[in-house]
C-alpha cells in the first residue's frame, strides 16, 4: 500500500478532532469570587485578590447590567446605543434545542435570550448562510457533496470539508 496512503488513513481520526477548534480566550470561565447567582457574579479579572468586574441578572436570570472597578458603577446593557455596541456572534451549529436549553438553564449564555426552536432547511444551509453573512467566497453547491452542472457529476465530498473548500467563512471564525 502507498505510504501516504497509510500516513493520510492514520491521522484522519486525529484531523477530525481538530477541525473547528480554537483556543479558549483568557477571562475566567467562573467566578473566582463568587456573589449569588442570580443576581451578581464577581470576577477578579486583574488577578489582585479583588473583585473588579460584576455582572447582574434580571429576574428572569438573563444578564442585563454590568459595572467595572466596583458593583455600583453599573451598565445597563439595554442602555448602550445600538451604534456603539460590539457584537458577540456564536454559532451553535449541530447541538439540538434540548442541549442548549439544558445549558442555559444550568447558567450559560446568560447574556443572552433564552433559546427558542426553530425549524431547520434540510439539507443544511449552513455553508451557504455563514459564507453570506461573513461576506466570503460563495459555496460552490448547498453541501461539500453536490452535483456540478458543468462536470455534468457529484464532485466535492468529505474531503473538501477536510481541505475547507466550501466552507472559506472558516477564516473569519475565532477571530
Amino acid at each position: 500500500m502507498n505510504r501516504m496512503i497509510v500516513y493520510s488513513m492514520c491521522l484522519l481520526p486525529f484531523s477530525l478532532f481538530l477541525v473547528g477548534c480554537g483556543l479558549p480566550g483568557t477571562f475566567p470561565s467562573l467566578p473566582e469570587i463568587r456573589g449569588t447567582y442570580p443576581p451578581q457574579q464577581s470576577f477578579d479579572t486583574d488577578k489582585d485578590g479583588k473583585a473588579d468586574f460584576f455582572v447582574f441578572a434580571n429576574t428572569d436570570g438573563r444578564i442585563d447590567t454590568i459595572a467595572y472597578g466596583t458593583p455600583d458603577a453599573k451598565i445597563s446593557l439595554a442602555a448602550i446605543p445600538p451604534a456603539q455596541l460590539r457584537h458577540v456572534i456564536i454559532i451553535l451549529d449541530g447541538f439540538g434545542y434540548d442541549v442548549v436549553r439544558n445549558f442555559y438553564r444550568a447558567g450559560g449564555l446568560r447574556f443572552f435570550f433564552p433559546p427558542s426552536k426553530i425549524i431547520c432547511p434540510y439539507p443544511s444551509l449552513t455553508d451557504l448562510c455563514l459564507n453570506d453573512a461573513l461576506g466570503t467566497t460563495p459555496s460552490p453547491g448547498f453541501e461539500a457533496l453536490y452535483f456540478d452542472r458543468k462536470k455534468n457529476k457529484l464532485v466535492g465530498g468529505t474531503m473538501s470539508y477536510l481541505h475547507g473548500e466550501n466552507m472559506p467563512y472558516n477564516c473569519k471564525l475565532n477571530q
